[in-house]
């Protein structure tokens, strides 16, 4: 955890089944085709199948209206046919690592209830930029609240090796003491590792 920004972010948040990995793929690939460049605020996109069978995006964007709007077009769209939730919010923090999410190689995504946000947030902000210093892997990361207890966290990594390292390095027991309680915060979490990202970006501009 580093230090939270605010930040003009807007997420589409998605999952569902995935019987057919390769179909999902390439229905994700024609929604980008028919729907990102159309929207001037899309940022970039994340997604992929985790161990367990679902499927995850996270589809970010600069303001609330094409966010809106790509909500509105996934509803009629083949990739998020399947879809069991999908979620658009404006309340999210991005959390500075160590680069940008284009460059993960590794995604976790977590899903959670928590009832006191407001402890949660202060452990985050105490730690600062100690664990971005300690965890090299880390690139990126963010909160997104879905309700008023439900957060979504996406974090990017440089690959699941570098970050199965990172998880086993001591730390120090100021640091460990209050990822212990951030932890402890967290209810009925759901975790979801995606070890092959799908990551889709706009062209850079000329």
């Amino acid at each position: 955890m580093t230090e939270q920004h605010s930040a003009p972010v807007f997420l589409l948040l998605a999952r569902g089944p995935a019987s057919d990995p390769e179909i999902v793929r390439r229905r994700w690939d024609e929604w980008h085709e028919r729907e990102a460049s159309k929207n001037a605020g899309w940022l970039g996109s994340t997604g992929g199948v985790a161990s367990g069978g679902e499927w995850l995006a996270a589809v970010r964007y600069a303001s609330e209206d094409p966010a809106r709007a790509a909500a509105r077009a996934a509803l009629d769209s083949d990739f998020f046919a399947a879809a069991t939730t999908v979620e658009v919010t404006g309340d999210v923090h991005v959390l500075e690592g160590n680069g940008s999410p284009t460059g993960g190689r590794f995604v976790q995504f977590m899903r959670a209830r928590v009832p006191d946000r407001h402890r949660l947030e202060a452990i985050e902000a105490a730690m600062g930029s100690q664990f971005a210093a300690l965890r090299r892997d880390f690139l990126s990361g963010l909160r997104a609240w879905t309700g008023p207890d439900r957060l979504t966290v996406v974090d990017w990594f440089t690959s699941e090796a570098d970050a199965r390292a990172g998880e086993a390095i001591d730390i120090p027991a100021d640091l460990g003491a209050r990822f212990g309680e951030w932890m402890s915060l967290l209810h009925d979490v759901e975790w979801y590792d995606l070890n092959q990202p799908w990551q889709v970006a706009p062209a850079p501009e000329p």
